[in-house]
This record gives structure tokens, C-alpha cells and sequence, in this order.
């Protein structure tokens, strides 16, 4: 039973680095509680930021200049713009995309600020 329960352990271990793998890590300065990072939406993709966190922060993300661009969390849910939460883990997942066809793409920042 031990060894199960560390065989699923590990498996799960390894599924959320690979998830964060995929992810562009997002850095804060020494000091510094919030950065910008520039984007590109697409229409019918994806692209997500990866950020580590305390739980019981308050996470505020924006996206700034879009006007076809959302974002979603595990703790918000889809269709959010400029949002604030509670964060529940040691890592945050933010998911940003298009919603439109045309323009396929559109160029957008994405602010993120963790008090």
C-alpha cells in the first residue's frame, strides 16, 4: 500500500512539473511584487504563464490592450480580463486566449500582481 500510494505520489509529482514545463515562468524582481509580460493571443491556442505563489495571497492579473483577449485560472474560471483571487496552491497556472477568428492574433500585456 506505501508503495502505491508513493508510486501515485511521484506520477502526480511529475504530471504538474510536466504541466508547468509547457508554461513560460514568470519571475518577480528581487523585492518587487507584480511584473508585465508582453503576449501574443491567437485564436484556438493557448499560451500559459506559470507563476510560484504562496496560498493565501491575493493574485491580480490584467490583461492590458486587447480587446479580444481573455484569461482563465483554475480559481477564476474562463472570460476574466482584469481579476483579483485567493490563491489555494503553491503555484499559479493563467491560461490566455483569443476569442475571434479575425484578427487571428492580437498583441497584448499580461500584468500580474501577487500581494
Amino acid at each position: 500500500m506505501t508503495r502505491l500510494f508513493a508510486a501515485a505520489l511521484t506520477a502526480l509529482t511529475l504530471s504538474t512539473a510536466a504541466a508547468h514545463a509547457e508554461c513560460r515562468v514568470i519571475e518577480f524582481a528581487p523585492g518587487a511584487n507584480s511584473a508585465q509580460v508582453q503576449a501574443t493571443s491567437y485564436h484556438a491556442l493557448t499560451e500559459c504563464f506559470f507563476l510560484r505563489v504562496r496560498p493565501g495571497q491575493v493574485a491580480h492579473v490584467r490583461i492590458i490592450g486587447g480587446t479580444d483577449t481573455t484569461f482563465d485560472t483554475p480559481e477564476t474560471g474562463p472570460d476574466q480580463i482584469d481579476t483579483s483571487f485567493l490563491l489555494h496552491s503553491n503555484w499559479l497556472e493563467v491560461y490566455i486566449s483569443k476569442g475571434s477568428a479575425y484578427p487571428d492574433r492580437e498583441n497584448v500585456i499580461v500584468a500580474f500582481t501577487i500581494d
